[in-house]
């Protein structure tokens, strides 16, 4: 299920952002810019959708497809580097 999903990645960046900011900015940098700023905005800045939207012109509806994408890329970087 998608939305199960999509929760279960929003759990892990909150995890990551009370306990181990220094190591999500570090695989934030491992990400294109869009990602990376995104994620930034909606979890580290705790901006909503449409505070996003209105900062970057990206249309609301985007804004989520978008999260979706950039935390699947994360995830995938993130089990690369615990790998090591």
């Amino acid at each position: 299920n998608r939305m199960k999903t999509e929760s279960a990645y929003a759990h892990e960046i909150a995890f990551l952002k009370g306990v181990k900011r220094p190591l999500i900015e570090k695989l934030l940098e491992r990400l294109p810019k869009e990602d990376a700023e995104l994620l930034r905005m909606y979890y580290l800045e705790s901006l909503s959708y449409d505070a996003i939207s209105e900062k970057t012109g990206v249309p609301v509806n985007t804004i989520g497809k978008q999260k979706f994408r950039a935390l699947r890329r994360l995830q995938k970087i993130s089990r690369l580097s615990s790998a090591f």
